[in-house]
């Protein structure tokens, strides 16, 4: 006879709807809490994330581009390298893709954090803002996929999302190695196969569900996605593959032939839907909009995209066959097994770039491709995992205790991470104190034409500076084009 704990989390009706809830709240606590655990392990001042600060720091992306353009324009006069110029144009041009992610840190900094965005502002308020913008962020995205759990009306479906989570989750805690970000592509074929395993087991944490950049918030969408569409709720599922979409726009153009995939052999009738199919369209609009990679990658020549053409044919076979012999599966076995053999199907095609296409290619696309699919979709299959193995039962006693557990226990570990006197506030705090001291050390007023290539962490505290106001020459020259 099941205890009172397990009658709310397996009943029907009202019972079913507070089990939902439940779950839900379960489920929130413990993605939050990984996620926070990741943003107190890795968040530090860099130059990606100082990047970030000035895109939520700049009003409007005219006074930023400008900045950028002075600063390019004085690596090119210094005769830096191509190769390492590119890094700072590539960012200058990809602002566009993270809109949704941007308004989410710039409400948090402007509400939460003003103080950081002063001329004058302190190492510890710059470091808190950081902080707060991105907590915020994870926050917001979290709450949604809870909303998304609890009314998925699909109780089995409901405790293996929680299952396959806490599975994660765990492993996440425990298990801090971060693994390739490029699954061993741009070493040799050896390295593809147990990169990939452990790649599956435990994500670079920059990858993963769990993580505070626009990439991880796209994640946490993109199941939450899934998990409308196999509970029956597919136009839900294509919103919120669009608002996905708007925290990492490459990474909507990289998912999103998984997901027309799965409607071709799985749900054909989305394909005929208008309000589905509109919303996929804005999605790919947008996506494939503010993709600015496509004119530094895939410079090949005939020969090369012949062969392209010729595997893509033959993985278009290889799926038709698959979709034959799933015919009698449930509709999330249906949708793993396309997405897997997409997977595996193209993974051949990266191996083959990695030889024939150009370098750069090779570093910004082939290699890391297959990488940040299979962190998007191994929460995906964690929760396939949990369909099996809960086989429409309760829980455990034992189970519950570890639900409950990892749902108190990781939110704690989380914020002491961000709070405790070696956590990551303080840490940013003692970077921004040398970004700081380094920037003064500079000859005033300090031309960006005074950071080199090699600085790039000052080079973008200088521009977020300059565009709080910062005392300086970028100011002048940013009001003076």
């Amino acid at each position: 006879m099941p205890d009172a704990f397990t009658q709310r989390l397996i009943g029907g009706g009202a019972a079913g709807a507070r089990s939902g809830q439940i779950i839900a709240l379960l489920a929130v606590l413990i993605g939050l809490g990984a996620a926070l655990l990741g943003e107190a392990r890795w968040l530090v001042a860099d130059d990606d994330n100082l990047w970030l600060a000035a895109l939520v720091r700049a009003d409007s992306p005219a006074p930023l581009r400008h900045l950028e353009d002075q600063m390019i324009d004085g690596l090119h006069a210094q005769g830096v390298s191509a190769n390492d110029i590119l890094r700072f144009e590539n960012r200058r041009d990809y602002g566009g893709n993270y809109i949704g992610a941007i308004q989410l840190w710039r409400f948090a900094s402007s509400w939460f954090a003003a103080s950081a965005n002063l001329a004058d502002a302190s190492a510890d308020a710059l470091a808190k803002r950081m902080v707060i913008m991105f907590t915020f962020g994870i926050g917001m995205i979290w709450l949604l996929f809870g909303l998304v759990l609890a009314r998925l009306g699909d109780a089995s479906l409901q405790r293996a999302a929680l299952v396959g989570l806490a599975f994660i989750a765990l492993w996440f805690a425990l298990v801090p190695i971060e693994f390739s970000q490029k699954l061993g592509l741009d070493k040799s074929i050896a390295h593809v196969l147990p990169d990939a395993l452990f790649t599956l087991l435990r994500p670079h944490d920059g990858l993963s569900l769990f993580g505070f950049t626009g990439r991880n918030l796209f994640t946490v969408l993109f199941l939450a996605a899934m998990l409308s569409r196999w509970s029956g709720r597919d136009r839900n599922a294509a919103l919120l593959l669009l608002i996905a979409t708007l925290m990492h726009g490459s990474y909507g153009s990289m998912m999103l032939a998984f997901v027309l995939l799965c409607d071709l052999l799985n749900r054909p009738s989305n394909l005929r839907d208008p309000v589905y199919g509109a919303l996929l369209a804005v999605m790919a609009l947008y996506s494939f909009g503010s993709e600015t990679l496509w004119r530094t990658t895939l410079r090949l020549d005939s020969t090369a995209w012949i062969g392209v053409v010729l595997v893509a044919i033959g993985v278009a076979i290889l799926l038709l066959r698959l979709r034959s012999k799933q015919a009698g599966a449930n509709r999330p076995m249906r949708d793993v097994a396309v997405l897997a053999g997409l997977w595996l199907a193209t993974l051949p095609i990266a191996v083959v770039m990695c030889h024939v296409a150009d370098p750069t290619s090779v570093e910004y696309f082939w290699s890391q491709l297959h990488a940040r699919t299979l962190g998007v979709l191994q929460p995906v299959f964690a929760v396939a995992l949990g369909l099996w193995l809960m086989h429409d039962e309760g829980f455990s006693r034992g189970l519950k205790a570890l639900l409950i557990s990892l749902a108190i226990a990781l939110p704690i570990d989380g914020l002491r991470g961000l709070m405790s006197s070696n956590g990551a506030v303080p840490r940013l705090t003692a970077s921004y104190s040398n970004l700081q001291q380094r920037l003064s050390d500079l000859p005033q007023p300090p031309p960006l034409a005074a950071i080199n290539s090699q600085r790039e962490e000052l080079t973008y505290f200088a521009i977020e500076r300059a565009l709080s106001g910062y005392p300086s020459a970028l100011v002048h020259e940013r009001l003076t084009p």
